[in-house]
């Protein structure tokens, strides 16, 4: 997945992680794999304690001076945030998914529900389902 990400060239100005053993993990090949210092990823214990509130207001707390963020958490918090954000509804993100939105927000304060326009929704094993 992290290869995949990748080709989507797209490099996170800020990458905030849940400090869980396997969230930290798979934050540190994701930053590899876009090429994002691994010693710059955010690790918060809110992330990993999260419900969808908590999450939003992670987001919410971004510094405007970032562009592009990414979000490195757990279900079903991490589903129930996209699908408030994009309003598409996502049965749940699997383990290693990926979800890309477009925040329709001047800054990170005023993100909320209906606000993110899904870009792509990825996984592992999607593309042998399409087959």
């Amino acid at each position: 997945m992290a290869q995949r990400l990748a080709k989507q060239e797209v490099c996170p100005d800020a990458l905030i992680s849940s400090p869980a053993k396997r969230a930290k993990a798979t934050a540190e090949i994701v930053a590899r794999s876009v090429k994002y210092p691994v010693k710059q990823i955010y690790y918060l214990d809110s992330v990993y304690t999260s419900e969808t509130k908590d999450l939003l207001r992670v987001l919410q707390k971004i510094d405007d001076r970032i562009e592009t963020a990414f979000v490195v958490g757990h279900n079903y918090a991490i589903t129930d945030l996209a699908v408030m954000l994009t309003s598409v509804y996502i049965a749940k993100i699997p383990t290693c998914g990926v979800v890309a939105m477009d925040l329709a927000v001047g800054k990170w304060a005023e993100t909320g529900a209906g606000k993110g326009g899904l870009l792509f929704f990825d996984f592992p094993g999607k593309h042998e389902v399409e087959k």
